[in-house]
C-alpha cells in the first residue's frame, strides 16, 4: 500500500508542476518577445486551459492503464520530457521556423504516454507555437500534417530506431509536403524550396533516431513480462505440450528459436515471433479447429492481443499470413518440420539446409502465400538469406544456436 500512496503522490506531483510550469514558461516566453499585455494574458489562460484538458485525458487513461510503456518512474520521465518539450518551444521563435521538430516532438511525447494523449500534447505545444511564432497557414498546415503522419508511422513501427521503413516514409512525406505547400502559398520556386526542408528533415531525423535510441534503453512496453513468462519452455501451457506430444513441443522449440532469430535480424518484434512459434501448435491439444482453439486459449490465457492475432492468423490451411512476423512464423515453422523430418527418416545422411530452405520459399511463392503481407521481393529476398544463414549454422539434431547455446526446452 506504501508503494501505491508512494506513486500516487510522485504522479500527483508531476501533475501539479506541468499544471504550473506551463504559464509560468508560456508567460515569460510571451514578456521577451515583448507581448502586449492582452497577447500575454492569453496566451497564459490558452497554456492553462490546455494543460488542464491533457492532464485530465492522462488522468482517464492511467486508469484505463493504457500507456504504451511499463515503467514505474514513467510519470517523472513524461512530466521531464513534457516540461524539456514546453520550453524548446517557447525557444522556438529564436531558431528558424523551418527547423522547429515538431514531428520528433510528436513521436516522442506518443513514445511516452499513447497516441491519443501523445497527438494532444503535441497540438498543445503546436498552438502554444503558433501564439509565439505568428506562423503562417503554411506552417500551421505544415507542422500539422508532418505531426499526424509521422507519429502514425513510428508508432506503427514500435518506435524502433531500426524501423527504417518509418524514417523513409516519415522523410519522403516530409519533403513532400512542405515542397507542395511551399509552392500552393507562395509564388515560384528556388532553392530554398528545396534546401529548407532538408534542413528541417535532417533535424528532425536526427532528433528521432538517437532519441529513440537512447530512450530505448530505459522503456519497457507492455506485454514484456507477459512475454517473458510465456517464451519460458517450462510454463504451464508448453508444459502441457511436451507431455501430450513431445514431437510438436520439441517442434515449438526449434519453431520459436527460429522465428526470434530472423526478427530480431530483420528488426520486428523478435518476442511476438518466439511466442507465435512457440504456440502456434498448442491449439491442437484439445482437438477441434486448431485456429478457434488458438484464439480461445489465448484469451483464456490472457495472452498479449497481437500474439491473439497473430495465432488466429496461423494456419496450416494455405491461409497466407498477414504480417511480416506472420510470414517469418509461416516459413520458419515449414522449414523447421522439412528438416526434422529429413533428419527423422535419412538418419545417416546430412541434411542440405539451403536446400530445405530455398524449396520452402519456392513453394510459398508459388502458392501465393506472401501476397496478403505487406513484404516486398527484395524483403523476401533478404529474409530467405537470414533463414539460409540461420539454418546453415543451427543444429536441429540437438537444439543448438550459432551462439553456441542450447535450446533451454530441449
Amino acid at each position: 500500500m506504501d508503494g501505491i500512496n508512494e506513486q500516487g503522490m510522485k504522479e500527483f506531483l508531476v501533475s501539479v508542476a506541468m499544471f504550473f510550469i506551463t504559464p509560468i514558461f508560456i508567460g515569460f516566453a510571451s514578456y521577451l518577445q515583448k507581448r502586449t499585455g492582452s497577447e500575454i494574458m492569453r496566451n497564459i489562460v490558452m497554456g492553462i486551459g490546455g494543460v488542464g484538458i491533457l492532464l485530465n485525458v492522462m488522468e482517464y487513461e492511467r486508469r484505463k492503464n493504457s500507456y504504451l510503456f511499463e515503467n514505474k518512474r514513467r510519470y517523472v520521465w513524461l512530466g521531464f520530457f513534457y516540461c524539456l518539450g514546453l520550453l524548446f518551444v517557447c525557444l522556438f521563435p529564436y531558431i528558424p521556423l523551418y527547423i522547429h521538430p515538431y514531428m520528433a516532438l510528436g513521436v516522442f511525447f506518443i513514445f511516452f504516454t499513447n497516441f491519443k494523449i501523445g497527438i494532444l500534447g503535441t497540438y498543445l505545444f503546436l498552438i502554444t507555437g503558433i501564439f509565439l511564432c505568428d506562423y503562417s497557414v503554411h506552417f500551421v498546415l505544415f507542422f500539422t500534417f508532418t505531426i499526424f503522419i509521422g507519429s502514425i508511422l513510428f508508432y506503427m513501427s514500435g518506435f524502433s530506431p531500426k524501423a527504417w521503413l518509418a524514417y523513409g516514409g516519415a522523410a519522403s512525406i516530409y519533403a513532400t509536403l512542405f515542397v507542395a505547400l511551399d509552392l500552393l502559398f507562395a509564388r515560384g520556386i528556388g532553392m530554398e524550396t528545396v534546401k529548407t526542408p532538408l534542413i528541417g528533415l535532417a533535424v528532425n531525423l536526427v532528433f528521432l533516431f538517437f532519441g529513440l535510441q537512447l530512450l530505448e534503453r530505459h522503456i519497457k512496453f507492455p506485454y514484456r513480462k507477459q512475454y517473458e513468462i510465456l517464451n519460458n519452455p517450462k510454463g504451464e501451457l508448453l508444459s502441457q505440450l511436451k507431455e501430450m506430444d513431445a514431437k510438436a513441443y520439441d517442434k515449438a522449440m526449434h519453431t520459436g528459436y527460429l522465428s526470434k532469430r530472423v526478427a530480431s535480424l530483420i528488426g520486428l518484434d523478435e518476442q511476438l515471433a518466439q511466442a507465435g512459434g512457440y504456440y502456434h501448435p498448442i491449439g491442437r491439444m484439445k482437438g477441434g479447429n486448431p485456429l478457434k482453439e488458438n484464439i480461445r486459449i489465448g484469451k483464456e490465457h490472457k495472452f498479449p492481443p497481437p500474439l491473439i492475432e497473430l495465432l488466429a492468423s496461423y494456419s496450416e490451411s494455405n491461409i497466407p499470413p498477414h504480417s511480416k512476423v506472420g510470414v517469418i512464423l509461416i516459413v520458419a515453422e515449414a522449414i523447421v518440420s522439412s528438416v526434422l523430418f529429413l533428419l527423422e527418416k535419412e538418419q545417416d545422411q546430412d541434411v542440405n539446409y539451403k536446400k530445405v530452405v530455398r524449396t520452402v520459399f519456392r513453394k510459398m511463392m508459388d502458392h501465393h502465400m506472401f501476397d496478403e503481407a505487406e513484404i516486398t521481393t527484395k524483403e523476401l529476398h533478404n529474409m530467405q538469406e537470414l533463414f539460409l544463414k540461420e539454418a546453415a549454422h543451427y543444429d536441429f539434431s540437438c537444439g543448438i544456436g550459432n551462439d553456441g547455446s542450447a535450446l533451454p526446452g530441449l
